[in-house]
């Protein structure tokens, strides 16, 4: 005789990127199992390519989740999240700030008060800085400008692969040459996708250096993320204690 099936509820949630609705259910345990796997092989690579899988499975209009904004991504997971094992969430940490006193060894004494405090993940939404822009002016003598993309999930795994051994530098290079989705003059768009990365290349390396800055400030440091940040007093040393997450890993 066939066991009882545990029916499923589904979800609706909106995309904040576009404005998409897309249905979705709760991970079931052995999605779970195979995420937390995951995690404990420590390897970022093998839990993206894990979240990716599940993002699949669990929202229905979602076939390729690689095309996914990072904060799209980011924000699907969180609510996944929270239907599947519960909204709140209460990280606990240990204050290490240290006291007026000294312990046998002549060193100075820490707090280490137990601290906590509560995440609720369907609090949380991507927003951007102030002063966001997606179209980049890099030469208002020449009105030349850039209209940037989101950074995608298929493109962090990308270069997890591909940049493996490479530097901070040279990997924020490369996801601006990924992010152009055309340039612009006067008289022309110029598609990204109808130019070589060679192009791309040479037409990045020859701006000048306060261009590169105002795309890094106005574009990638300012665009949507989801992030917490909460101070916390310690009720025994009276210390405030900053706490700033962000990023999948966060909150994991």
């Amino acid at each position: 005789m066939a066991l009882p099936k545990v029916s499923t509820p589904t979800y609706d949630l909106k995309i904040p990127s576009t404005g998409k609705n897309v249905s979705y259910r709760p991970y079931v345990t052995k999605e779970e199992k195979a995420l937390l796997l995951a995690q404990e092989v420590g390897n970022d690579r093998s839990v993206l390519l894990s979240l990716k899988s599940l993002i699949e499975a669990c929202f229905e209009d979602i076939k390729d989740a690689s095309k996914l904004t990072t904060f799209d991504f980011e924000y699907l997971f969180l609510n996944l999240r929270a239907v599947s094992v519960g909204e709140k969430v209460s990280p606990q940490f240990t204050c290490d700030q240290e006291l007026d006193e000294v312990d046998e060894s002549g060193n100075l004494k820490k707090c280490e008060r137990l601290l906590g405090f509560e995440v609720n993940f369907a609090e949380l939404t991507p927003q951007a800085k102030e002063g966001h822009n997606t179209k980049i002016v890099v030469s208002e003598k020449d009105n030349i400008g850039i209209q940037m993309k989101y950074p995608t999930l298929g493109l962090l795994l990308d270069q997890e692969k591909r940049l493996k051994n490479a530097s901070d530098t040279e990997v924020a290079f490369d996801t601006i040459i990924n992010c152009i989705e055309f340039i612009y003059d006067e008289e022309n768009t110029y598609n990204a996708k109808d130019s070589t990365r060679e192009e791309l290349v040479e037409f990045i390396e020859s701006l000048p250096t306060n261009s590169m800055e105002k795309i890094e400030s106005e574009f990638f440091d300012s665009m949507p993320t989801i992030k917490l940040s909460k101070e916390i007093v310690c009720p025994s040393c009276g210390h405030v204690h900053k706490i700033d997450l962000g990023g999948i890993q966060d909150f994991f």
